[in-house]
């Protein structure tokens, strides 16, 4: 997608620093994404850590609830 890039306080785009003028309006491209949280999601899930931490949590939330049953039938 091109987006178009405009001045806002100025006549000019320009970078001072190099003394280089763009004009009035540039129409900038954009940049191809870069997936890199997907990427590094995909990495966890398929990790042994992940295992490891999922059967944990499967295994505190079973004795959890396996209390709060026996709790609340006293």
């Amino acid at each position: 997608m091109i987006t178009p890039i405009e001045p806002k306080n100025k006549r000019v785009l320009a970078n001072a620093k190099l003394g280089i003028v763009f004009g009035k309006k540039i129409h900038h491209p954009g940049t191809k994404a870069n997936p890199y949280f997907e990427r590094a999601l995909h990495g966890y899930a398929n990790s042994s850590e992940f295992t490891r931490t999922k059967e944990a949590l499967a295994k505190d939330l079973k004795a959890n609830i396996k209390a709060e049953i026996l709790k609340r039938f006293k």
